[in-house]
């Protein structure tokens, strides 16, 4: 194994779309229970989530780093992040929000701009504020992993202070680890690397006590508290072992690359078109309705996703097109 970076970009959409699968998966298998009646799997399937919100916080760890060791943290640092982000969930989320009707508080419009209503979202804002703080305040790479695991660590015990359930709590620190790998890329490619073979055994040793363990609970009422920290020991495990599975993927998987691209708009339309169809087509085949909530929801997210690629295109050619205009004026704005 003699790997040059952790993730390609093309490893990186692979990821996603693997993640985006198991949070839809995951959701699909708690709300047609009637399909999947076995209620062992219909849980396993619920947990998937988790995981794969595990994969985006890993690769957004790492992501971040990676843009910030290349072009800083400063206005592009922002500008990408409203981009990729922001606007999209701004979006589709104030969408949803009006077709809701009622009438518009300053606490609904609050929970609004900080995506209150979707935890994904509102975990990885705060990641991103703290990213940009202490990266612009600390200029050494231990200092900077240092604060961002306190800052995380510290989130997570405020979520469990608030009661949050755990699944706002137990992917978290995969965007530390992501960091971490960015960080210290080449000293930490030297480790996983050597001895590649007996790693993946031993994470894969990992994964059998991550299910069982995940499987045994759900018999076992206990205090939210309980759940967090074999959660997130499982979390980390799965994280660890995704990060040594990824050069295993095959190099060219063009679907999961397609979906990866479309995450972000999958994860934010999925649960409204299913409530929106199933509700108009209730009577109809489960299946069927399934079928056709799956068909809408990546033609919807497709279109959002292709026409802000068409926007920031334009406003980037507007942008080149003006500073050329500055440039053959003098340097005079035109």
């Amino acid at each position: 194994m003699n790997r040059t970076v952790f993730f390609t970009r093309q490893q990186s959409l692979t990821g996603r779309g693997i993640a985006i699968f198991f949070v839809v998966v995951s959701h699909y298998a708690i709300w047609c229970a009637d399909i999947v009646t076995s209620e062992p799997l219909q849980y396993a399937l619920s947990r998937l989530g988790v995981y794969g919100v595990c994969i985006f916080f890993l690769l957004s760890g790492y992501g971040l780093v990676k843009s910030g060791q290349r072009q800083g943290t400063g206005i592009h640092y922002w500008k990408g992040r409203l981009q990729n982000t922001y606007i999209p969930y701004l979006l589709i989320a104030g969408v949803i929000e009006v077709y809701a009707g009622g009438d518009w508080t300053l606490r609904r419009l609050y929970k609004l701009l900080t995506g209150y209503e979707f935890w994904f979202i509102r975990n990885i804002l705060i990641f991103y504020v703290a990213f940009f703080v202490i990266f612009r305040l600390a200029k050494k790479d231990w200092m900077r992993l240092a604060l961002l695991s306190v800052a995380v660590f510290a989130y997570c015990g405020w979520l469990a202070h608030l009661d949050r359930a755990s699944f706002w709590v137990v992917s978290n620190p995969a965007f530390v680890i992501g960091a971490a790998l960015a960080l210290y890329e080449k000293k930490l490619l030297r480790v996983a690397d050597r001895c590649y073979p007996l790693w993946l055994v031993l994470f894969s040793g990992c994964m059998v006590w991550v299910v069982k363990s995940g499987m045994d609970i759900r018999f076992t009422p206990v205090e939210n508290c309980d759940k967090i920290r074999p959660g997130m020991a499982a979390a980390v495990m799965w994280t660890l072992f995704c990060i040594q599975l990824t050069p295993l993927l095959p190099k060219t998987l063009k679907a999961l690359q397609f979906f990866g691209a479309l995450s972000l708009e999958l994860y934010l339309l999925h649960t409204f078109l299913y409530n929106l169809i199933v509700n108009a087509l209730n009577g109809v085949n489960r299946w069927l309705q399934l079928l056709l909530v799956i068909a809408v929801t990546v033609f919807m997210a497709w279109l959002v996703h292709f026409l802000l690629e068409r926007l920031w295109k334009h406003l980037r050619r507007r942008e080149i097109e003006k500073q050329d205009g500055r440039k053959a004026y003098g340097g005079r704005a035109v």
